[in-house]
């Protein structure tokens, strides 16, 4: 394993618990949740390249639905991690094409 490769890993381990842990900030009204977690998703879209962030919010939001959701059916936890991953893999494909 090269350096550049630990480098990665580190990224997508550092904004996947940023993800996990800005999650659990929320905001309710009136029957919605607003949390931090999908500005955290964006965040990591606008710094890290597609595929990183891409991981790294899709196992942030991941393991946020094992920990404080987990009656949920285990496939819904793969809709999250690739609804969540494509939302960032996309937008940081546009911001790094514009």
């Amino acid at each position: 394993m090269n350096k550049n490769n630990l480098k990665i890993i580190t990224y997508i381990a550092l904004f996947s618990a940023f993800i996990f842990v800005s999650s659990k900030i929320e905001f309710r009204f009136s029957g919605t949740r607003f949390h931090l977690g999908n500005t955290m998703c964006l965040l990591s879209s606008l710094i890290l390249s597609p595929i990183t962030s891409g991981l790294s919010a899709g196992i942030g939001f991941f393991l946020f639905d094992i920990v404080f959701y987990p009656s949920e059916l285990p496939f819904e936890f793969l809709i999250t991690f690739f609804n969540k991953f494509l939302l960032s893999f996309t937008t940081s494909y546009v911001f790094h094409k514009l």
